[in-house]
């Protein structure tokens, strides 16, 4: 595994990335895709870890303008679980230094982030 810029190997920081989710948001995988520009694995990590907060965020949004007729209790409901999930996934995914991607925002993470 290569060195990253944070003082850590690339699988160190892919899993911090991850598991700090949980407590501190979106910061950990940005701080990851900022400051490991020359490490690829290390950087489609935090890239990840951006859209998958990025897409719960839209999908909390329309959860609660659907609240008002009735739907969005349920969008609501799904998301929680559903990003924890994946947050944990990823995070084991990382910690065997495999590359996740979650199965449905793969896609949009390329588009936004070119990786």
């Amino acid at each position: 595994m290569n060195q990253t810029p944070l003082g850590m190997d690339e699988k160190t920081a892919s899993v911090l990335s991850w598991i700090l989710q949980l407590v501190l948001g979106f910061i950990p995988p940005l701080v990851v895709y900022l400051v490991c520009p020359n490490n690829p694995w290390a950087r489609r990590q935090g890239a990840m870890g951006l859209t998958l907060h990025i897409a719960g965020f839209l999908a909390g949004l329309a959860g609660i303008v659907l609240s008002f007729v009735g739907v969005g209790f349920v969008v609501l409901a799904i998301i929680g679980p559903l990003t924890l999930a994946l947050i944990i996934w990823g995070t084991v995914e990382s910690s065997q230094g495999r590359d996740f991607s979650p199965p449905f925002l793969t896609d949009l993470c390329r588009k936004i982030f070119s990786v």
